[in-house]
């Protein structure tokens, strides 16, 4: 698959998760080092024609946060609003210290991260080299989250595998 078909892919796998679970806020799919390879909701900088049409009101929310100079507002407690590319190295390092973590404890390969906040929760999902990354709400249904989660990392998972 070319890289922009396979781009297009991530994006799809990644707006339907934020589709199927209301609650998902953001999700990003993010290298080791911490750069974003797909994002959903897009970055509104990136987002014009030809791109993914936001059709939820989490979208419409997002367009209409932007302030008068195109640039999204830094509420932090609607992560809707963080762009990839900070969500991506923010979640990288997070990742990196549980893997450390948990090698120093000896137990194992680590599974998924899961962080809860007051206002919401990230979850990180390994996928091969990469990660899944998924913002929810605070009121989110957690088994549901992970169900579709982990649902969109093993089409992830087959998208990015080599053929």
């Amino acid at each position: 698959m070319k890289g922009e078909d396979r781009n297009h892919a991530l994006e799809i796998i990644l707006q339907r998760l934020c589709l199927v679970v209301e609650q998902v806020k953001r999700c990003v799919i993010v290298t080791e080092d911490g750069l974003p390879v797909a994002s959903y909701p897009v970055d509104a900088e990136r987002s014009g024609p030809g791109q993914i049409i936001e059709s939820r009101s989490a979208a419409a929310n997002h367009t209409a946060a932007l302030t008068q100079n195109n640039k999204p507002s830094r509420r932090m407690s609607d992560a809707v609003y963080i762009n990839s590319t900070e969500l991506a190295a923010l979640a990288a390092s997070l990742t990196g210290v549980g893997e450390r973590t948990m090698h120093r404890l000896a137990q194992g390969k680590p599974g998924r991260l899961v962080l809860e906040g007051e206002a919401g929760t990230m979850l990180s999902f390994p996928v091969g080299d990469v990660s899944l990354v998924v913002l929810v709400e605070s009121d989110a249904n957690l088994a549901q989250v992970l169900f579709a989660a982990q649902k969109a990392a093993e089409e992830i998972e087959s998208v990015l595998s080599p053929i």
